[in-house]
């Protein structure tokens, strides 16, 4: 798990080269903290946000929203737009995810899953 401050040096590239403001959500993590703590973290953030509340208490002043995810954080933002989207709250004007793990189905195969099984050095159970 990688925090804000391990994506830092690129989040502040981007507000650098775009003039816009980055805001990094540093949610809770399981186990420790179990499921909907961090999507609840994540959505209060986003709430934050969309209000006229959140914008006077940032300082900040914008019209767009953009959620952007990595890995765990790209399902992230995935579940924060679906919620969104069922709750008939603003969904963000863009979301761009990096490597998300979205498919959690079983049954799902990749080229790897499958070279896996027939690699010799790395058992079955890795």
């Amino acid at each position: 798990a990688c925090s804000p401050q391990g994506h830092e040096m690129y989040t502040r590239r981007w507000a650098q080269l775009s003039g816009l403001p980055i805001v990094s959500v540093d949610y809770s993590l399981a186990p420790e903290f179990p499921f909907p703590t961090a999507f609840n973290q994540c959505a209060s953030v986003y709430q934050l946000l969309l209000s006229d509340e959140g914008k006077k208490t940032l300082g900040l002043n914008y019209e767009k929203v953009i959620i952007t995810g990595d890995s765990a954080g790209g399902n992230m933002a995935t579940a924060i737009t679906l919620w969104a989207l069922t709750e008939g709250i603003p969904v963000p004007q863009g979301v761009v995810l990096t490597y998300p793990s979205l498919n959690r189905t079983p049954t799902f195969s990749t080229v790897s899953a499958v070279l896996k099984k027939n690699d010799t050095m790395i058992p079955q159970s890795f």
